[in-house]
């Protein structure tokens, strides 16, 4: 038998000491900090990177969202395919299985560098035996390719049999103007040399104003475009790099006309509404409807920040929504640059990608 009484003295002195242990227990981690204090800036994974968030924060920008004639040059020739040359034996491609892929950038010939189809007619006509040494470009790194040239049967001189462009060119559009030190940011994305992205490097070109004559519509399945031509006579600025979130350098057109807003960090972008800004169908930069359908968090730079939904229907209704050419158009939410259209869903036109200002800012 027991004694009632003894165990609910034992009862009691049990329960209070499983409390006293689990108010403990609940206190320890505060008696880490001497302060009593617990820092959560970092929620336990280490600081967090800040400095494009200070370099936007108070800062003000013109805005853009006209349209641009783009015209970059790289360090050389781009090489956009092999072609048959016909020789006294019959029709040759010199350079066929030698591992050249298009968008290569042919650096030099011979140790002679060129940039010009005009330079490698020298180069070739100079030549006194058909042996070739070649100095490519990919991915940004150099490597060589020895090749035979053929003689070509109607004009009597060495040829590669090479398709080879001095620059790129394409339409895309302004983002903002930095009233600081004059440069400009547009695009939104590089511009790539291959499917896989590579970039262009070491550029060098102009911006230019462009016209646009009217717009192939992007419906399901199909990528619309914007059609239109440089207005070379218009120059607004310097190319000097190609980077992943655009196309930078310095302007040289006039801001008088151009509206100064401030810029928000990706850290105050919320899903919801917002507006696209784009000049493309009107001549001057107009606002258009869209949804944020969502503000991805990033701490590193990546292109795609932000998913987007056209809502406007005056844009739907011109062009579907978002078109190539529309590339770097600025997205303006409670007032502010927070960033610029890049890419565009091919499964439905009214929806795409957009990266955030702070990945373009101080280029």
């Amino acid at each position: 038998m027991y004694n009632k009484k003894i165990w609910k003295s034992y009862s009691t002195a049990l329960i209070i000491g499983i409390i006293v242990a689990m108010l403990m227990l609940m206190l320890a981690p505060l008696s880490l900090n001497s302060n009593n204090n617990i820092d959560l800036s970092n929620n336990g994974f280490g600081s967090l990177p800040i400095e494009r968030e200070v370099a936007c924060k108070g800062r003000s920008v013109y805005l853009g969202g006209t349209a641009l004639g783009i015209d970059m040059r790289v360090d050389g020739l781009i090489i956009s395919g092999m072609l048959p040359v016909v020789t006294a034996s019959g029709i040759v491609t010199p350079l066929e299985g030698l591992g050249i892929e298009k968008g290569d950038i042919l650096e030099s010939i011979n140790g002679i560098h060129v940039d010009s189809m005009a330079s490698i007619m020298s180069v070739l006509g100079d030549m006194l035996a058909p042996n070739v040494c070649m100095n490519l470009i990919r991915n940004n790194e150099n490597f060589t390719v020895n090749a035979t040239a053929v003689t070509d049967s109607v004009s009597g001189c060495f040829r590669l049999g090479l398709a080879m462009t001095e620059s790129v060119e394409g339409i895309g559009t302004l983002t903002f103007v930095d009233p600081e030190d004059g440069r400009y940011g547009s695009l939104g994305h590089v511009i790539a040399n291959n499917s896989e992205g590579d970039r262009y490097s070491n550029v060098h070109g102009r911006i230019h104003a462009a016209r646009i004559y009217g717009v192939d519509k992007g419906t399901k399945g199909h990528a619309g475009q914007l059609i239109g031509a440089f207005d070379k006579g218009r120059i607004f600025g310097e190319v000097d790099k190609n980077e992943d979130h655009g196309v930078f350098g310095k302007y040289l057109a006039g801001t008088d006309s151009m509206e100064l807003v401030q810029i928000a960090s990706r850290r105050e972008v919320k899903s919801g509404n917002a507006e696209i800004v784009t000049s493309v169908f009107t001549g001057t930069p107009t606002h258009y409807t869209i949804d944020i359908v969502r503000a991805y968090k990033q701490d590193k730079e990546k292109v795609k920040g932000m998913m987007i939904r056209v809502t406007d229907p005056r844009l739907i209704d011109v062009s579907g929504g978002i078109v190539q050419g529309m590339s770097g158009s600025p997205i303006i939410q409670n007032g502010k640059l927070i960033g610029a259209v890049t890419h565009v869903m091919i499964a439905d036109a009214t929806k795409g990608y957009a990266t955030y200002v702070d990945w373009m800012i101080d280029k």
